[in-house]
């Protein structure tokens, strides 16, 4: 007949006592560590959230970036010429970025448009 266990016994499951956890207290006292927060994941998360508008009596969703983009049209349409001149710059970059992806020739045909505008201009006074 096998000899019952004794409290002081080392063994298999049986880990010492002093270094046993006490009642109360935790094998993980820190906790698990907190994920680590990616500043460029954020702002893409929030960018791509759909949000609700209205426009012209009518709701209607899409994301954060389209709706800001919406709004600078609107504010550049109304002579904001600020805006105006962020949203030329941010079309003529993703124009040249898009040729170079393409591998096709890069003619940025924006450029071109200005001088003709501008030269018009001249022409009237």
């Amino acid at each position: 007949m096998p000899k019952p266990p004794e409290d002081d016994e080392v063994g298999y499951g049986r880990t010492p006592k002093e270094t046993r956890f006490k009642p109360g207290e935790s094998g993980n006292p820190k906790g698990r560590p907190r994920k680590r927060i990616d500043p460029d994941q954020v702002i893409e998360y929030e960018l791509e959230r759909k949000i609700t508008l209205k426009e012209n009596g009518q709701r209607i969703t899409l994301p954060v970036f389209q709706a800001i983009v919406r709004k600078a049209c609107h504010s550049a349409i109304q002579g904001k010429f600020a805006f105006a001149d962020k949203l030329f710059r941010l079309a003529t970059s993703l124009y040249l970025r898009r040729q170079m992806e393409d591998g096709k020739e890069s003619r940025n045909p924006l450029p071109n448009f200005i001088e003709e505008y501008e030269g018009d201009e001249d022409e009237e006074e």
